[in-house]
């Protein structure tokens, strides 16, 4: 998934971009490590210092990637395409800005990606009726990319993975101007925390919201606003295409090709580092598809954001 991402966005360019996807990706489980969160002085010796000290680091090496971009348009490099066209007010871009947007690019396509494969493949692994039903709907299609993101049970599993298991369960606004919400002043400048988690599971939207049923999809069809996996309005993701072609392509592939086990009594925790993700590894076992799927009990907080059918 992340040779995917950084092909994707940079052109293939995994010289200069592993180094800084690895950057990205060790400076956000710092950042937001217990440590940092709730101990917020910035000395060499603390995590939140030593967070601050890799922030720093992280902004100086991807400025000077960005800058070689400059005057070097690549269709195929997402950063170059970006660093070569004018800002909202006609501007040269800023190296500053673009590389800032760059650990959230690399999050949100490599991690974000990663942990909804995870995170389908259990579901798919502890509903063998659902598994059974999209195997037969991929026996129908030919092996390639075109036809399968348009298999509609696949989208609806995709779907309903990211809505009960978010990969970001909360997300941040900034109130650009002064206004109420639900009858409550919000002053200009106010900084605003949307919950996915929470929206994807109100009642009146989502019936039985904390089980996975991919077939409500057929008949829902929920706004930005309603499902909030991606954002809505204006500032949502702009992966948003990417994400879905990714993940369908790549839950098709390991589904044709592999049964998923997991083991009785597997024990599954979760964590939030910013990403709804495993705490730790899933140890599974693969088989040749033979279509034999069954579920098994497991142990876990993940049962706490899932009702599991056994």
């Amino acid at each position: 998934m992340r040779l995917i991402a950084i092909d994707l966005l940079f052109g293939a360019d995994r010289t200069l971009g592993y180094p800084i996807a690895d950057m990205t990706n060790h400076f956000m489980q710092r950042k937001w490590s217990v440590g940092a969160m709730a101990f917020k002085a910035n000395l060499p010796m603390t995590p939140y210092g030593k967070s601050v000290r890799e922030a720093e680091m992280l902004e100086s090496r991807a400025i000077e990637w960005v800058e070689k971009k400059r005057g070097r348009v690549d269709p195929s490099d997402l950063v170059s395409i970006i660093i070569n066209n004018p800002d909202l007010d006609g501007n040269p871009a800023s190296a500053t800005a673009v590389a800032g947007t760059i650990p959230a690019l690399v999050t949100m396509t490599s991690e974000a990606c990663q942990i909804s494969l995870v995170w389908a493949s259990l579901l798919l692994a502890q509903h063998p009726r659902v598994a059974r039903e999209l195997l037969d709907e991929l026996a129908g299609v030919a092996p390639a990319a075109e036809a399968i993101v348009n298999l509609p049970r696949l989208d609806a599993v995709i779907k309903e993975t990211m809505r009960i298991l978010p990969p970001v369960p909360l997300q941040m606004r900034v109130a650009e101007s002064a206004t109420t919400l639900l009858g409550r002043p919000i002053p200009r400048g106010a900084r605003l925390v949307l919950s996915a988690f929470l929206t994807n599971r109100m009642p009146d939207l989502y019936p039985e919201a904390d089980r996975f049923l991919p077939e409500r999809w057929s008949t829902i069809n929920p706004s930005g606003f309603e499902y909030m996996v991606f954002g809505g309005g204006p500032h949502n993701c702009p992966g948003y295409l990417f994400a879905m072609k990714v993940l369908k392509v790549a839950l098709a592939a390991m589904l044709m090709a592999f049964r998923i086990e997991i083991r009785p009594e597997t024990r599954i925790e979760y964590r939030m580092q910013p990403t709804l993700r495993p705490a730790g590894r899933v140890p599974v076992v693969l088989h040749r598809q033979d279509g034999a799927f069954a579920a098994a009990p497991i142990r876990g907080n993940v049962r706490s954001l899932v009702r599991f059918p056994q």
